[in-house]
């Protein structure tokens, strides 16, 4: 699943990229917004609460994360992991996150 991101990643050296993916943590898909800086993950964070009504049906492939205010260790895909020479990755499971980049700082807040 990590391929596809992972040409995101590898050839250029962007200042910032936020998409949402499909994340296997501990055999469980989780439905995950990940955050890119300057060829580093510096935000993998589950959806809590997921659209199961009208046109969406996440429930139907993603898993909620349930685990509020706990952290946790993601081992990234030795894909990822060639080219942001990152191991293990902070699953965080606050509602609100704040990331500081040089003179800016993106904020982003769930209710």
């Amino acid at each position: 699943m990590w391929e596809c991101k992972h040409s995101y990643i590898d050839p250029v050296s962007f200042t910032y990229c936020d998409f949402l993916r499909p994340v296997v943590h501990k055999n469980v898909i989780y439905n995950c917004r990940v955050i890119i800086h300057d060829k580093k993950i510096v935000l993998i964070r589950p959806k809590m609460w997921l659209a199961n009504d009208g046109n969406y049906r996440e429930l139907r492939y993603f898993t909620p994360w349930m685990k509020h205010r706990q952290w946790e260790d993601h081992y990234l895909p030795r894909i990822v992991q060639a080219v942001t020479k990152q191991v293990t990755h902070i699953i965080p499971s606050f509602l609100s996150c704040s990331i500081s980049a040089g003179k800016s700082t993106l904020r982003r807040c769930h209710h």
